[in-house]
Protein backbone atom coordinates (compact mmCIF):
# COMPACT_ATOMS: atom_id res chain seq x y z
CA UNK A 1 0.00 0.00 0.00
CA UNK A 2 1.05 3.34 -1.15
CA UNK A 3 1.55 5.17 2.36
CA UNK A 4 1.66 9.35 0.97
CA UNK A 5 1.38 10.49 5.03
CA UNK A 6 4.04 8.22 6.87
CA UNK A 7 6.87 10.71 6.01
CA UNK A 8 4.87 14.32 6.31
CA UNK A 9 5.94 16.49 9.05
CA UNK A 10 2.45 17.68 10.00
CA UNK A 11 1.89 18.70 13.23
CA UNK A 12 -1.98 17.11 13.87
CA UNK A 13 -1.97 17.26 17.13
CA UNK A 14 -0.36 20.86 17.55
CA UNK A 15 -3.47 21.94 15.74
CA UNK A 16 -6.33 20.06 17.91
CA UNK A 17 -7.86 23.24 18.95
CA UNK A 18 -8.84 23.84 15.24
CA UNK A 19 -9.75 20.35 14.90
CA UNK A 20 -12.04 20.90 18.47
CA UNK A 21 -13.82 24.15 16.91
CA UNK A 22 -14.74 22.72 13.69
CA UNK A 23 -16.16 19.69 15.73
CA UNK A 24 -18.10 22.45 18.32
CA UNK A 25 -19.26 24.26 15.40
CA UNK A 26 -20.54 21.05 13.61
CA UNK A 27 -22.49 19.60 17.03
CA UNK A 28 -24.10 22.45 17.61
CA UNK A 29 -25.46 22.80 14.11
CA UNK A 30 -26.76 19.09 13.77
CA UNK A 31 -28.15 19.53 17.28
CA UNK A 32 -29.68 23.00 16.72
CA UNK A 33 -31.50 21.26 13.69
CA UNK A 34 -32.71 18.10 16.09
CA UNK A 35 -33.92 21.02 18.36
CA UNK A 36 -35.64 23.22 15.62
CA UNK A 37 -37.52 20.32 14.22
CA UNK A 38 -38.90 19.61 17.46
CA UNK A 39 -40.06 23.07 18.26
CA UNK A 40 -41.43 23.55 14.34
CA UNK A 41 -42.87 20.23 13.67
CA UNK A 42 -43.49 18.87 16.97
CA UNK A 43 -40.61 15.36 16.76
CA UNK A 44 -36.90 16.06 16.15
CA UNK A 45 -37.00 13.59 13.27
CA UNK A 46 -38.94 12.58 10.18
CA UNK A 47 -40.63 9.32 11.34
CA UNK A 48 -40.84 6.93 8.57
CA UNK A 49 -43.96 4.56 8.35
CA UNK A 50 -41.57 1.55 10.20
CA UNK A 51 -41.80 3.76 13.51
CA UNK A 52 -45.82 5.25 13.00
CA UNK A 53 -47.83 2.49 11.21
CA UNK A 54 -49.58 2.76 8.69
CA UNK A 55 -51.84 0.63 6.40
CA UNK A 56 -51.21 -1.73 3.61
CA UNK A 57 -52.37 -2.01 0.24
CA UNK A 58 -52.26 -4.68 -2.38
CA UNK A 59 -53.01 -4.15 -5.75
CA UNK A 60 -52.90 -6.85 -8.48
CA UNK A 61 -51.77 -5.03 -12.14
CA UNK A 62 -51.37 -5.72 -15.74
CA UNK A 63 -49.65 -5.97 -17.76
CA UNK A 64 -46.76 -7.40 -15.63
CA UNK A 65 -43.59 -5.57 -14.52
CA UNK A 66 -40.51 -7.15 -16.12
CA UNK A 67 -37.56 -7.79 -13.90
CA UNK A 68 -35.56 -5.10 -15.64
CA UNK A 69 -38.13 -2.45 -15.56
CA UNK A 70 -38.44 -3.33 -11.63
CA UNK A 71 -36.62 0.10 -9.97
CA UNK A 72 -37.67 2.60 -12.86
CA UNK A 73 -41.30 1.64 -12.23
CA UNK A 74 -41.33 1.41 -8.30
CA UNK A 75 -39.67 4.83 -8.46
CA UNK A 76 -42.50 5.95 -11.07
CA UNK A 77 -45.27 5.02 -8.26
CA UNK A 78 -44.07 6.41 -5.73
CA UNK A 79 -42.92 9.84 -7.30
CA UNK A 80 -46.77 10.00 -8.57
CA UNK A 81 -48.39 8.86 -5.11
CA UNK A 82 -46.54 11.31 -3.40
CA UNK A 83 -47.60 14.25 -6.19
CA UNK A 84 -50.93 12.97 -4.51
CA UNK A 85 -49.96 14.36 -1.13
CA UNK A 86 -49.03 10.25 0.39
CA UNK A 87 -46.00 9.15 2.05
CA UNK A 88 -45.47 5.90 0.66
CA UNK A 89 -43.55 3.01 0.72
CA UNK A 90 -43.64 0.93 -2.85
CA UNK A 91 -42.86 -3.10 -3.44
CA UNK A 92 -43.31 -5.46 -6.00
CA UNK A 93 -44.49 -8.86 -5.68
CA UNK A 94 -45.67 -11.58 -7.75
CA UNK A 95 -48.95 -14.10 -7.28
CA UNK A 96 -46.75 -17.15 -7.81
CA UNK A 97 -43.24 -17.66 -6.21
CA UNK A 98 -40.84 -16.69 -8.90
CA UNK A 99 -43.31 -15.53 -11.08
CA UNK A 100 -43.48 -12.15 -12.81
CA UNK A 101 -44.08 -9.20 -10.68
CA UNK A 102 -47.93 -8.47 -11.01
CA UNK A 103 -48.83 -7.19 -7.86
CA UNK A 104 -47.98 -3.75 -6.14
CA UNK A 105 -47.87 -3.27 -2.06
CA UNK A 106 -48.22 -0.01 -1.04
CA UNK A 107 -47.55 0.80 2.76
CA UNK A 108 -49.26 3.98 3.65
CA UNK A 109 -48.71 6.56 6.55
CA UNK A 110 -51.98 7.24 8.36
CA UNK A 111 -52.32 10.32 10.91
CA UNK A 112 -52.94 9.11 14.48
CA UNK A 113 -54.97 11.94 15.31
CA UNK A 114 -57.30 10.55 12.20
CA UNK A 115 -60.10 7.30 12.01
CA UNK A 116 -57.53 4.61 10.36
CA UNK A 117 -60.39 2.59 8.29
CA UNK A 118 -61.86 5.58 6.57
CA UNK A 119 -58.50 7.14 5.74
CA UNK A 120 -56.96 4.33 4.50
CA UNK A 121 -60.66 3.72 2.20
CA UNK A 122 -59.42 7.03 0.94
CA UNK A 123 -55.75 5.84 0.48
CA UNK A 124 -57.06 3.49 -1.21
CA UNK A 125 -59.11 4.89 -3.72
CA UNK A 126 -56.55 7.93 -4.59
CA UNK A 127 -53.95 4.84 -5.20
CA UNK A 128 -56.25 2.78 -7.42
CA UNK A 129 -56.92 6.36 -9.41
CA UNK A 130 -53.27 6.91 -9.51
CA UNK A 131 -52.11 3.02 -10.90
CA UNK A 132 -55.20 2.95 -13.42
CA UNK A 133 -53.51 5.72 -15.22
CA UNK A 134 -50.23 3.31 -15.07
CA UNK A 135 -51.20 0.04 -15.91
CA UNK A 136 -54.21 -1.60 -18.25
CA UNK A 137 -56.44 -2.94 -15.55
CA UNK A 138 -55.80 -2.32 -11.54
CA UNK A 139 -57.39 -4.69 -9.10
CA UNK A 140 -57.44 -3.88 -5.18
CA UNK A 141 -57.14 -7.25 -3.55
CA UNK A 142 -56.74 -6.12 -0.06
CA UNK A 143 -56.45 -3.64 2.88
CA UNK A 144 -55.12 -3.88 6.05
CA UNK A 145 -54.07 -1.49 9.06
CA UNK A 146 -50.67 -2.19 10.56
CA UNK A 147 -49.03 -1.38 13.67
CA UNK A 148 -45.47 0.05 13.95
CA UNK A 149 -42.71 -2.67 12.60
CA UNK A 150 -40.38 -0.63 15.07
CA UNK A 151 -42.62 -0.85 18.45
CA UNK A 152 -41.78 1.14 21.61
CA UNK A 153 -40.85 -1.68 23.20
CA UNK A 154 -38.53 -3.03 20.69
CA UNK A 155 -37.02 0.95 20.76
CA UNK A 156 -36.46 0.94 24.40
CA UNK A 157 -34.38 -2.36 23.54
CA UNK A 158 -32.71 -0.92 20.90
CA UNK A 159 -31.34 2.34 23.63
CA UNK A 160 -30.75 -0.53 26.10
CA UNK A 161 -28.58 -2.45 23.93
CA UNK A 162 -26.51 0.59 22.77
CA UNK A 163 -26.35 1.46 26.47
CA UNK A 164 -25.17 -1.78 27.49
CA UNK A 165 -22.92 -1.88 24.12
CA UNK A 166 -21.21 1.43 25.05
CA UNK A 167 -20.51 0.23 28.61
CA UNK A 168 -18.90 -3.37 27.18
CA UNK A 169 -16.84 -1.11 24.66
CA UNK A 170 -15.73 1.15 28.15
CA UNK A 171 -14.58 -2.29 29.71
CA UNK A 172 -12.72 -3.70 27.16
CA UNK A 173 -10.73 -0.90 26.28
CA UNK A 174 -10.05 0.28 29.56
CA UNK A 175 -8.62 -3.84 29.90
CA UNK A 176 -6.54 -2.95 27.13
CA UNK A 177 -5.28 0.32 27.33
CA UNK A 178 -5.56 1.66 30.65
CA UNK A 179 -5.84 -1.08 33.43
CA UNK A 180 -2.11 -1.95 33.64
CA UNK A 181 -1.27 1.76 34.20
CA UNK A 182 -4.18 3.85 35.86
CA UNK A 183 -7.28 2.97 37.20
CA UNK A 184 -9.40 5.71 35.11
CA UNK A 185 -10.49 4.76 31.26
CA UNK A 186 -8.80 7.86 29.60
CA UNK A 187 -8.72 5.46 26.05
CA UNK A 188 -12.23 4.19 26.18
CA UNK A 189 -13.93 7.49 27.40
CA UNK A 190 -12.18 9.24 24.28
CA UNK A 191 -13.48 6.44 22.87
CA UNK A 192 -17.02 6.72 23.47
CA UNK A 193 -16.82 10.53 23.31
CA UNK A 194 -15.42 9.71 19.45
CA UNK A 195 -18.55 7.48 18.96
CA UNK A 196 -21.28 9.95 20.16
CA UNK A 197 -19.77 12.22 18.52
CA UNK A 198 -20.65 10.31 14.99
CA UNK A 199 -23.90 9.25 16.81
CA UNK A 200 -25.17 12.97 17.05
CA UNK A 201 -23.50 14.14 13.51
CA UNK A 202 -25.74 11.16 11.72
CA UNK A 203 -29.22 12.01 13.44
CA UNK A 204 -28.33 15.49 13.24
CA UNK A 205 -28.57 15.08 9.36
CA UNK A 206 -31.20 13.33 9.26
CA UNK A 207 -32.67 16.11 10.82
CA UNK A 208 -30.90 19.00 8.73
CA UNK A 209 -31.76 17.05 5.60
CA UNK A 210 -35.77 15.90 6.95
CA UNK A 211 -34.89 12.64 5.63
CA UNK A 212 -36.94 9.99 6.59
CA UNK A 213 -35.96 7.85 9.36
CA UNK A 214 -37.44 3.53 8.74
CA UNK A 215 -35.38 0.64 9.70
CA UNK A 216 -32.59 0.99 7.41
CA UNK A 217 -31.73 4.17 9.17
CA UNK A 218 -31.55 2.01 12.39
CA UNK A 219 -29.02 -0.75 10.23
CA UNK A 220 -26.79 2.23 9.16
CA UNK A 221 -27.02 3.63 12.58
CA UNK A 222 -25.40 0.32 14.16
CA UNK A 223 -22.94 0.11 11.12
CA UNK A 224 -21.55 3.69 12.15
CA UNK A 225 -21.68 2.86 15.53
CA UNK A 226 -19.08 -0.80 15.16
CA UNK A 227 -17.15 1.40 12.32
CA UNK A 228 -16.32 3.96 14.26
CA UNK A 229 -15.31 2.46 17.34
CA UNK A 230 -12.98 0.09 14.75
CA UNK A 231 -11.42 3.09 13.60
CA UNK A 232 -10.48 4.64 16.59
CA UNK A 233 -9.27 1.49 18.03
CA UNK A 234 -6.68 1.03 15.25
CA UNK A 235 -5.21 4.42 15.85
CA UNK A 236 -5.34 3.29 19.80
CA UNK A 237 -3.39 0.33 19.15
CA UNK A 238 -0.60 2.32 17.25
CA UNK A 239 -0.48 4.74 19.75
CA UNK A 240 0.74 2.12 22.83
CA UNK A 241 2.83 0.58 20.55
CA UNK A 242 5.06 3.75 20.14
CA UNK A 243 4.55 4.52 23.58
CA UNK A 244 6.30 1.06 23.83
CA UNK A 245 9.13 1.45 21.66
CA UNK A 246 9.35 4.92 22.87
CA UNK A 247 9.93 6.83 19.25
CA UNK A 248 9.71 10.45 20.21
CA UNK A 249 9.96 12.12 23.80
CA UNK A 250 6.41 13.43 24.57
CA UNK A 251 2.98 11.81 24.74
CA UNK A 252 1.99 14.64 22.26
CA UNK A 253 4.55 13.97 19.45
CA UNK A 254 3.89 9.80 20.12
CA UNK A 255 0.56 10.46 18.76
CA UNK A 256 1.24 12.82 16.19
CA UNK A 257 3.73 10.06 14.75
CA UNK A 258 0.83 7.39 15.25
CA UNK A 259 -1.55 9.55 13.21
CA UNK A 260 0.67 9.94 10.14
CA UNK A 261 1.93 6.22 10.17
CA UNK A 262 -2.04 5.00 10.35
CA UNK A 263 -3.56 7.96 7.94
CA UNK A 264 -2.77 6.55 5.05
CA UNK A 265 -4.93 3.31 6.45
CA UNK A 266 -7.48 5.30 7.59
CA UNK A 267 -7.84 7.17 4.42
CA UNK A 268 -7.69 4.48 2.14
CA UNK A 269 -10.52 2.40 3.91
CA UNK A 270 -12.90 5.54 3.81
CA UNK A 271 -12.66 6.77 0.19
CA UNK A 272 -12.70 2.61 -1.14
CA UNK A 273 -16.07 2.21 1.01
CA UNK A 274 -17.44 5.56 0.25
CA UNK A 275 -16.91 5.15 -3.62
CA UNK A 276 -18.98 1.62 -3.41
CA UNK A 277 -21.49 4.04 -1.07
CA UNK A 278 -21.92 7.06 -3.85
CA UNK A 279 -22.25 4.79 -6.54
CA UNK A 280 -25.07 2.78 -4.73
CA UNK A 281 -26.46 6.63 -4.01
CA UNK A 282 -27.22 7.88 -7.28
CA UNK A 283 -27.86 4.52 -8.84
CA UNK A 284 -29.19 2.37 -6.13
CA UNK A 285 -32.66 4.13 -6.76
CA UNK A 286 -34.94 6.12 -4.28
CA UNK A 287 -35.42 3.50 -1.69
CA UNK A 288 -31.45 2.67 -0.97
CA UNK A 289 -30.69 6.94 -0.63
CA UNK A 290 -31.66 7.19 2.50
CA UNK A 291 -29.72 3.84 4.00
CA UNK A 292 -26.60 4.67 1.73
CA UNK A 293 -26.57 8.72 2.63
CA UNK A 294 -26.53 7.26 6.44
CA UNK A 295 -23.48 5.32 6.36
CA UNK A 296 -21.95 8.25 3.97
CA UNK A 297 -22.50 11.04 6.61
CA UNK A 298 -21.52 8.20 9.96
CA UNK A 299 -18.37 6.37 8.34
CA UNK A 300 -16.99 10.32 7.25
CA UNK A 301 -17.68 11.43 10.58
CA UNK A 302 -16.24 8.36 11.82
CA UNK A 303 -12.91 9.03 10.30
CA UNK A 304 -12.87 11.99 11.52
CA UNK A 305 -13.58 11.75 15.41
CA UNK A 306 -10.87 8.89 15.20
CA UNK A 307 -8.18 11.58 13.58
CA UNK A 308 -8.91 14.29 14.85
CA UNK A 309 -11.55 13.97 18.39
CA UNK A 310 -10.80 10.67 20.19
CA UNK A 311 -6.68 11.19 20.06
CA UNK A 312 -6.43 14.76 20.45
CA UNK A 313 -8.60 14.64 23.60
CA UNK A 314 -6.34 12.09 24.68
CA UNK A 315 -3.35 14.18 24.26
CA UNK A 316 -5.19 17.10 25.81
CA UNK A 317 -6.15 14.87 28.89
CA UNK A 318 -2.20 13.69 29.33
CA UNK A 319 -0.82 17.28 29.26
CA UNK A 320 -3.82 18.10 31.95
CA UNK A 321 -2.51 15.49 34.16
CA UNK A 322 1.13 16.17 33.74
CA UNK A 323 0.47 20.00 34.88
CA UNK A 324 1.84 20.15 38.51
Amino acid sequence: MVDLFREKKWDLVGRRATWFAITAVVLLICIGALIYRWQKVGSPLNWGIDFTGGGIITLKVMPEVNASDEIATIERIRSSLEDQGLRVQVQLASSVVGGARDQVQVRTQIPSESEGTSILEQQKETISDTLTNQFESVEVLSTNIVTPVVSRDLTRRAVLAIILGCMAIVIWIFARYDFATSLVPKYALCAIFALLHDLIILTGAFALIWWIVDSPFVAAFLTVLGYSVHDTIVIFDRIRENVKLRKRPTFGEIVNLSLLETLARSVNTVLTVEVVLLALYFFGGVTLRSFSGALIIGITSGAWSSIFIASQILVSWKKREEQP
